[in-house]
């Protein structure tokens, strides 16, 4: 009956598309452009096939890919397509260098060796917050993702050092156009039920106003069988009074439920991974989940004076988001405890007399929970001014960004937990699971409680400096962050209040020897705060926490040839960070901190989209990275050595099979460390994918396998005792529309 209510709903969400399909009003077939097209504005129409030759995201306004002194690699709206991606970590796996660092659904990325969420940047300017690492949320909005490798503080301030994630949102058009499509997901017995729609076109004769309508609900259950449901209707619309100038503004609904942190796997002290457990017996039950709501609304200007010389732009940004998780939180270390046949207690996951070369001598294994529902809410108030000026001063072109933000955040959170021992533990060999959330109606106590405001100032300038006509280009670039969070715990009615600021800087160099080809050099900062002091280990001199600060050295080469059917990335880099703590040990009394050497990480990583000829497309993305601690201690999750991944795509012009196009892909990944102690190694693997799919005028149906071998094998782990495993074979059935 579940199902067949999501699809009457999925139904109704798409019917009014189909409506204004046949009774919309006789626009023009192509209104003409009254604005100039925007620099803050990528234009899809130079894409060809997997190859993207601008960027947003890099440099805060439209740029091409060859004049940026870095790696950016965009993934454009026909790699979604042909993968059917219900996720953004599903269009990032062919991008080098990146990877999940836990649950499949949680969002956690790493690119370069360092953890990021997907949640920081939309269309080139910071979206203020992102519960749940961004990715609980549905990408039906976005037109495309682009991934900024390496450290942007120039431009975004704090953020991860490896680098950062800007969605590229889905504009209204001049031409009327729409699209309707409904699909399944399904895997180990279990359906996800999907409708998107998406419909865009000028209100007005003339153009000036223009609309866009994007709305998607997925339904069902993902292959443990856990809860799985999204919504999202999105609109926007853009007003172009006279050709300087352009008004928008943007509205959007999400809503998610979503069993986020199903694992069936942990590892013991020998390093050996619990794979013998079957991949759904995992330790969450049915009702445990991530729900999450989320209102954003978006209005903004942007104005041409002296000709288009200068491009003012001034955006104005509303986000709220509330989060309740209904989970178990595992315990930690020691509580995994394994028994044999007849009950006697043989160890935890901590004793190396656990051995998992014969798991039949296990009568049970079992894991303490506790109860610990949680609710959070984050409302951010965001007001961003961004100027570029076009100008020439002596035999150098300029095209200078200066720019300044506001940011206003306010939080609460607040967590019950059940008390320790109450909870039935959960046997991952004999799994029973409760149906309903605190079944027991166990007693709650606050673990918990707090307030919080936070207050940021920022301003920046970047200046891209081009000689010969472009071909030598220089960026250099600041920017000063200040920020002032204030949080009260009411638990204890106490308050504190954190004041945090640094300046990050940006040096490139792009130069261009033959047509096509380039090189470039890029060094970039970014920082993390640190608030408060520290007790130094072993001497308790109290010391002031700075700081931390990532550095990266980047050398590289692009290529855009044959009419961009050809483009590719390839770089060196090494990125350190400073300023890492650790907990030491508790000296008369006194917990001490221990501060770490740097961490580095370099490698290498290469990116190619191709199109040989216009029926067949290529995407290919290698890296090799090293990445580990002062100690030589590898990071957790960071694929060390070579790992490559490839995806192709023949579409079939002429014959009797005209319109057809099928492809494939492959992913390998080298082994990681299993943990931040690297006590335990995740084992490399390496999937195929693959994707077939027919075109019947404006119909498009399309089929995608994913692990099509249904290898077993470990995606990730943060931890010891949370070792998640990769989807079982997978299987996508699409039908779309356009009209």
């Amino acid at each position: 009956m579940r199902k067949i209510n999501t699809l009457l709903r999925v139904g109704l969400l798409l019917l009014p598309a189909l409506a204004s399909a046949q009774t919309a009003p006789q626009a023009p077939a192509s209104a003409p452009d009254m604005f100039v097209l925007s620099p803050f504005t990528i234009n899809t129409t130079q894409d060809k096939g997997y190859g993207t030759t601008n960027s947003l995201g890099a440099s805060r306004f439209t740029v091409p890919i060859q004049n940026i002194p870095g790696s950016v690699i965009t993934v454009n709206r026909e790699v979604i397509q042909d993968l059917a991606a219900f996720e953004f970590s599903d269009a990032l796996r062919f991008v080098s260098g990146v990877a999940i660092t836990s649950s499949p659904l949680n969002g956690q990325l790493t690119i370069r060796g360092q953890g990021v969420g997907v949640s920081a940047l939309r269309d080139g300017l910071p979206e203020g917050i992102g519960m749940g690492g961004g990715s609980f949320f549905d990408f039906a909005p976005y037109e495309r993702i682009e991934v900024i490798k390496g450290p942007s503080g120039s431009l975004y301030g704090s953020h991860s050092v490896g680098g950062i994630v800007n969605r590229v949102s889905k504009q209204p058009l001049g031409t009327f156009k729409g699209d309707v499509s409904t699909s399944t997901k399904t895997s180990n017995g279990h359906t996800i039920y999907r409708g998107d729609v998406d419909v865009t076109g000028p209100i007005d004769a003339a153009g000036k106003l223009r609309y866009r309508v994007v709305g998607a609900m997925s339904d069902g259950e993902i292959w443990n069988g856990r809860n799985y449901a999204r919504q999202v209707l999105a609109s926007s619309f853009s007003w172009a009074p006279s050709s300087d100038l352009l008004l928008w503004a943007r509205w959007e609904y999400q809503f998610a439920d979503i069993a986020n942190t199903a694992n069936a796997w942990f590892a013991n002290a020998r390093g050996q991974i619990s794979t013998f457990i079957p991949r759904d017996d995992v330790s969450d039950d049915p009702w445990e989940s991530m729900r999450l709501w989320k209102s954003y609304v978006e209005g903004g200007a942007e104005k041409r004076f002296f000709n288009g010389a200068l491009v003012s732009r001034l955006t104005a940004r509303y986000n709220d988001e509330d989060r309740n998780h209904y989970r178990y939180i595992k315990s930690a270390g020691g509580s995994i405890r394994f028994y044999d046949k007849a009950g006697a207690f043989i160890g935890t996951e901590s004793s190396t007399a656990v051995d998992f070369s014969d798991p039949g001598v296990f009568g049970s294994i079992t894991h303490a929970r506790q109860y610990a529902p949680e609710t959070q809410n984050q409302i951010s108030r965001n007001l961003y001014w961004d100027n570029i000026a076009t100008f020439d001063l002596g035999p150098t072109a300029h095209k200078l960004l200066v720019y300044g933000a506001l940011s206003d955040l306010n939080s609460g959170n607040r967590r019950v937990v059940s008390a320790v021992g109450t909870t039935p533990v959960f046997d991952y060999l004999h799994p029973v699971y409760n149906p309903v959330f605190n079944s027991q109606g166990l007693p709650l106590t606050v673990a918990v409680n707090t307030l919080g405001q936070g207050r940021s100032y920022n301003f920046g300038v970047q200046d891209n400096v081009s000689l010969f006509k472009e071909r030598v280009i220089l960026v250099a670039g600041a920017r000063r962050d200040h920020a002032r969070n204030d949080n009260r715990n009411l638990m204890n009615n106490t308050a504190t209040a954190n004041v945090g600021q640094d300046t990050s800087y940006k040096v490139g160099l792009v130069g261009k020897p033959l047509p096509g080809f380039a090189l470039f050099y890029n060094y970039s900062e970014t920082f993390n705060p640190q608030f408060g002091t520290y007790f130094r280990n072993p001497d308790l001199v109290v010391l002031t926490r700075e700081n931390q600060t990532g550095v990266m050295n980047e050398y590289g080469a692009k290529l855009d040839l044959f009419d961009s059917r050809l483009v590719a990335t390839a770089s060196w880099f090494e990125i350190n960070t400073n300023n890492n703590y650790s907990s030491g040990p508790t000296i008369n009394g006194t917990p001490t901190t221990i501060l770490l050497g740097d961490v580095t990480a370099k490698g290498w990583e290469a990116d190619i989209a191709y199109q040989p000829v216009s029926q067949l497309n290529l995407m290919l993305g290698l890296s090799d990275m090293n990445s580990k601690t002062a100690t030589g201690v590898r990071q957790n999750n960071v694929a060390q050595g070579l790992s490559y991944r490839a995806l192709a795509k023949y579409s079939v012009t002429s014959g009797r099979f005209r319109d057809l196009f099928f492809g494939g892909g492959y992913e390998y990944t080298n082994e990681r460390a299993g943990d931040a102690a690297a006590t335990f190694t995740l084992p490399a693997f390496g999937i195929w994918n693959a994707f077939v799919g027919y075109r019947l005028g404006d119909w498009r149906m399309q089929v995608n396998v994913e692990n099509l071998t249904d290898k077993v094998y470990a995606l990730s782990a943060p931890q010891r005792t949370l070792v998640f495993p990769g989807d079982p074979r997978t299987v996508k059935f699409t039908v779309g529309y356009r009209f």
